[in-house]
């Protein structure tokens, strides 16, 4: 990948980035008020950039180092490296996420109890 493609991917990439930055501000400014589901969505976030910057260097670089392997001569096997290459990072960012949602902050979640009667109309 030749540079002025990669800067216009990154380009092409900026809308969402910056939804990731806005993010990652947020995890700054209501860091306070649930540090577990901060730390969890900011690194979520911060894998989510890692990956749209760095992977397509590793791509290259994992496709440079198996080209004399001859498996990886076919291309179904590059398309499947190329897709885990950027699904896997993904997929823990994603997981990070759904942590930060789910078990960030486990303090305010309060279950309904049987002992008060449901009022009926």
């Amino acid at each position: 990948m030749d540079l002025e493609n990669y800067v216009f991917s990154l380009i092409g990439s900026l809308p969402t980035m910056l939804v990731w930055l806005a993010g990652a501000v947020g995890c700054v400014v209501f860091a306070g008020r649930n540090p577990r589901g901060c730390m969890l969505a900011g690194a979520g976030l911060t894998l989510f950039v890692a990956a749209r910057i760095g992977m397509p260097f590793m791509t290259s670089w994992i496709f440079s180092s198996l080209n004399n392997v001859p498996w990886f001569l076919e291309i179904r096997w590059r398309v499947l490296v190329n897709s885990l290459v950027y699904s896997i990072p993904t997929a823990l960012a994603f997981g990070l996420l759904l942590a930060a949602v789910f078990f960030g902050n486990p303090q305010s979640v309060t279950f309904p109890t049987r002992s008060t009667p449901a009022s009926t109309p």
